[in-house]
């Protein structure tokens, strides 16, 4: 094979087992209320459709690299244009799932200092 066959190889069947994960955890996401009632599971599954985007072009590039077919005009433009929406819009989404994250690491930690405090103010009849 050539080189472009092995790199068609790798991007479709280690794309594969990916979005097929991908699309499972998306289903419990979008099925269980316990998540899709906390905003960092709201912005998680928002980021897997990204991801599940660019997985599906991965895949397409793939498949297409194995049989040795080159995209052009508007189907490369297509896929492009996907695969560069779903990573611009993953980037703000990560973001946002960082700060998320640390708002409750920093809202437990102050609120586990407020109680020590408390305590400590019970204790010495503060």
């Amino acid at each position: 094979m050539e080189l472009i066959n092995w790199a068609g190889l790798a991007y479709a069947f280690l794309s594969l087992p990916s979005i097929a994960l991908q699309l499972i955890t998306l289903t419990v996401f979008a099925t269980q209320p316990e998540y899709r009632q906390l905003p960092c599971y709201r912005i998680m599954f928002s980021i897997g459709l990204a991801d599940t985007a660019q997985l599906l072009v991965h895949i397409i590039d793939g498949v297409a690299m194995l049989y040795d077919y080159l995209f052009t005009g508007l189907a490369t433009t297509i896929l492009g244009a996907v695969l560069f929406a779903a990573w611009m819009a993953m980037i703000p989404q990560h973001a946002v799932l960082a700060a998320n994250r640390l708002m409750v690491v920093a809202e437990k930690t102050v609120s586990s200092e407020c109680a020590a405090s408390t305590k400590e103010r019970r204790v010495a009849n503060v």
